[in-house]
């Protein structure tokens, strides 16, 4: 079983979102890069997320996701989809691997790269993800204790405390109550207890997960905000360009971790000129 949201359009190709790393809800924010390209909308909880249930086998990480988005694609007769991919690079890479004639164009706004590509770390989002490296056993652990103790009001104060050293990112958490109310409805399946996708991608991360590089990408984009925090902007852009070789790149002076949000004409544009 799974969930998915379909919003129609008034273009002809599909767009695909994929779900975020650690939230969960019906392309709430990524949507209006989306909605601004009037294309139809079909996003997927990915395995173990939100109305998602887990894999059966998580041996081949992102295989049962890409199965899920090809199973689908098939039975609404779709033959090819544009990607949105905020954060979840290697679930597009894989989905592009798995299954090479359906994505055609793809906008990957800001990239995660792999853990020995990581070197930056501010914050409380630093924190956990370091403890994570050193640790994988007690990722569950932590999540789950977190989950437990996931208030509103604790959400958007961490929220705030994360997006410090990031104003673009600081200015939607204390100015925008749609940002927020948007934020606290993506992740309330994740306080429900519905982690076990992020704890699986989590420790494959932390344990070293790459992907295969996928060379010919011309139509795809890479879009990068120079106030990411959780991850060296320069170090994602060095980690993906070899696996993407021939993908343009373009760095936001002016963006932040959710720059799909704060940005969405800077997402469709991208799309639009693959």
């Amino acid at each position: 079983r799974f969930r998915l949201a379909w919003l129609p359009g008034t273009r002809g190709r599909s767009l695909h979102g994929t779900r975020f790393p650690a939230l969960s809800n019906q392309c709430s924010l990524a949507g209006g890069a989306l909605i601004v390209d009037r294309s139809p909308i079909l996003a997927i909880d990915r395995p173990g997320f939100g109305g998602t249930d887990p894999a059966a086998d998580w041996s081949s990480l992102y295989r049962p996701a890409s199965d899920d988005v090809a199973a689908v694609c098939a039975a609404l007769g779709i033959a090819h989809i544009d990607l949105v991919a905020r954060g979840s690079g290697q679930a597009a890479v894989c989905l592009a691997h798995h299954h090479p004639d359906l994505v055609a164009r793809a906008v990957l706004v800001n990239p995660t790269p792999a853990i020995d590509h990581t070197p930056h770390d501010r914050g409380p989002l630093g924190i956990v993800k370091r403890r994570f490296a050193a640790n994988p056993g007690v990722i569950e652990l932590m999540i789950r204790t977190l989950a437990r103790f996931a208030t509103a009001t604790r959400m958007r104060d961490g929220m705030i405390r994360s997006y410090r050293d990031s104003p673009p990112d600081l200015a939607l958490a204390e100015g925008d109550p749609q940002f927020v109310a948007d934020y606290l409805r993506a992740t309330r399946d994740f306080a429900r207890g519905r982690i076990r996708g992020y704890v699986e991608e989590q420790r494959a991360w932390a344990t070293g997960f790459d992907v295969e590089p996928l060379p010919g990408k011309a139509k795809w984009r890479i879009v990068q905000g120079a106030h990411y925090i959780l991850h060296a902007p320069d170090a994602a852009i060095a980690y993906w360009q070899p696996r993407l070789p021939d993908t343009p790149v373009r760095r936001i002076a002016d963006a932040g971790q959710m720059l799909a949000y704060s940005h969405p004409e800077i997402v469709a544009e991208a799309l639009a000129e693959a």
